[in-house]
């Protein structure tokens, strides 16, 4: 699958609605490793582990900043107030397909033709990059907080519904 034609999407704590991040150029590092559980016992001749609980990592978002896009603005103002962010990560499969907010306000309803990634972070710094003969970019930290999810389109392909809701927190179906 392509990357281009992937859109990042964020539903803005104040307003409770979805923004898209805009010109974003490279999203890189959404994991959450798992820790180790040794269970190692005397008789062993070597180390023996299984895997514990997740340890959500830090992801770059980096993007053209351009001050005229209110989603832009709004990003800095929210790393700026310390708010962790649900964040929707829609694929190359569908695209222009954008998700919305359940009725409550508070989680993502995702179109079932386009596969997503699904997380909450907060941005931990705001980096500005002003490189000779370059557009202005911010290569955002952002640390993820809760488990990443995958959610595969649907296997009707065309079905253009958005009944599937998502939390945030751990983004999961319900």
């Amino acid at each position: 699958m392509d990357t281009q034609g992937s859109e990042l999407f964020f539903i803005d704590p104040d307003t409770n609605q979805v923004m898209d991040a805009g010109c974003v150029n490279q999203i890189t590092g959404i994991s959450v490793p798992k820790d180790q559980r040794e269970r190692t016992c005397l008789r062993d001749r070597a180390r023996r582990y299984k895997p514990g609980m997740g340890n959500p990592g830090s992801a770059t978002i980096e993007l053209q900043f351009d001050p005229q896009d209110a989603a832009h603005i709004k990003l800095y103002q929210l790393y700026k107030a310390n708010q962790v962010l649900s964040f929707a990560l829609g694929f190359s499969d569908s695209t222009g397909t954008e998700p919305s907010v359940n009725s409550a306000g508070d989680d993502f309803e995702l179109p079932k033709n386009r596969t997503w990634i699904l997380f909450d972070a907060y941005i931990s710094d705001w980096p500005w990059d002003f490189s000779q003969n370059a557009e202005v970019t911010n290569s955002l930290p952002v640390q993820i907080s809760g488990d990443v999810d995958l959610v595969p389109a649907s296997e009707n392909g065309g079905d253009d519904s958005s009944d599937s809701s998502f939390g945030s927190g751990g983004a999961s179906a319900d």
